[in-house]
């Protein structure tokens, strides 16, 4: 077939006719179309339609036959339009009209994504706060996370992190100048085992948040083995009742005027302050910890901050190795990886609140010890950590953590 040229150039016909407007109710769909729009496409499209307008035209015949555009048109219908613009399609066959169709819809499925320009685009948009929904990716689909962590699956696999052999449960190691307990710090006679009759300068810890992080029905569950025990009570009082227990056994192995640090979900403060004030610690201020960008969730707003409960045990004055320019609200990227454990903090984060509550030397106190944090910055400011995790494969990975700082094996005690 002879293609007609122009100027040295293949010649392509428009056949793009003019904008018109028509009545929605008046546009004949295709019946043969061999595509089908669920309810999931038609809320996505109608959520676009509210949020871009109709920016693309429909394709038409001059008969109001539709060629393109039959999801739009059925979306715009659910949203009340009763005008929709147009575009006709100008010389086609009855045959061309067909395949056009079929190309329409096809083609575009033959296209490749670059996932790191995928990536870069999409967080450029988080980091603007744009509700990525919008886009028409499933979050839970994306082949990575958006915070640089492999893709989650609805599992909760038990498997060991990274495949570490488990600590022995129930047993104290030393780790150096620190000491970590494997076990349920909780129990009875746990901490006595992890203290061995020394007493803590500082309190620092991040329980679980009973929040069931990644319990049933939770569409962003790890594939990778991680998970929080401990993380999900029948009720508020059995939670209050669990923290006030574990506080309760931690003032006992600390010294008057010694601080505490208390990590905490928002929609269990009450829970928090009560179990202080069970336990016997004095709440004093709240500290917020604001991260780089938020974590994505279902809730309206995006959680971008998590609180924290700073106070000391009465008895003595406490101790404070600040000065008086540091404010409540702190500021620390979050890690770009939760490699060791769901809920993972920064070092520095845990660094700033010990040089500013101890003195090199002082013992610090770690209850749920997760991924090893405070043993971390421990080591890095010189003072001893004496920490308990109840998962032994958490428990290896804070020993091997350990050991890549330090250089030395874990020995038991």
């Amino acid at each position: 077939m002879a293609i007609e040229t122009q100027n040295g150039y293949p010649s392509i016909r428009i056949t793009a006719g003019e904008r018109v407007l028509r009545k929605a109710a008046e546009l004949v769909p295709y019946e043969g179309n061999p595509r089908r729009h669920g309810e999931k496409q038609m809320q996505a499209l109608r959520r676009s339609l509210r949020e871009f307008g109709f920016l693309r035209p429909l394709l038409i015949d001059r008969e109001n036959r539709l060629v393109a555009g039959q999801a739009v048109l059925q979306a715009a219908m659910a949203e009340g339009m009763d005008v929709v613009p147009c575009i006709l399609a100008e010389g086609l066959t009855a045959e061309q009209r067909r395949a056009y169709i079929l190309a329409d819809n096809r083609l575009a499925e033959l296209a490749e994504w670059d996932r790191q320009a995928l990536r870069v685009e999409l967080q450029a948009l988080n980091d603007l706060g744009f509700d990525l929904e919008l886009t028409g990716f499933s979050l839970e689909a994306l082949p990575f996370r958006l915070d640089g962590e492999p893709p989650a699956a609805e599992e909760d696999a038990e498997a060991p992190v990274q495949g570490r052999a488990p600590l022995e449960s129930g047993r104290c190691y030393q780790l150096g100048r620190h000491r970590l307990y494997v076990g349920d710090a909780t129990s009875p006679g746990a901490l006595d085992a992890l203290m061995d009759g020394a007493k803590a300068r500082l309190l620092l810890t991040d329980p679980p948040y009973n929040v069931n992080l990644y319990g049933e029905a939770k569409p962003r569950s790890r594939t990778d083995g991680l998970r929080v025990l401990n993380d999900h009570w029948e009720s508020e009082d059995a939670f209050e009742d669990f923290l006030a227990g574990a506080l309760a056994g931690c003032a006992g192995h600390m010294e008057p005027g010694a601080a505490f640090y208390l990590w905490h979900a928002s929609m269990h403060a009450v829970s928090a302050y009560h179990a202080c004030a069970r336990s016997g610690l004095g709440v004093r201020q709240q500290l917020i910890w604001v991260k780089q960008r938020f974590i994505l969730g279902r809730q309206d707003y995006q959680w971008q901050h998590e609180p924290c409960l700073y106070g000391w045990k009465p008895g003595a004055a406490h101790r404070w190795e600040g000065d008086r320019k540091q404010g409540t609200v702190l500021r620390f990227d979050r890690p770009v990886r939760s490699a060791e454990h769901p809920t993972m903090k920064p070092v520095k984060l845990f660094d700033y609140l010990i040089r500013n509550s101890s003195r090199p030397g002082d013992i610090v106190l770690d209850p749920f010890a997760g991924s090893g944090t405070t043993l971390a910055a421990c080591e890095q400011s010189g003072r001893t950590a004496y920490v308990a995790e109840l998962d032994p494969g958490y428990a290896a990975g804070i020993a091997d953590r350990w050991r890549r700082l330090a250089g030395e094996e874990a020995a038991a005690a």
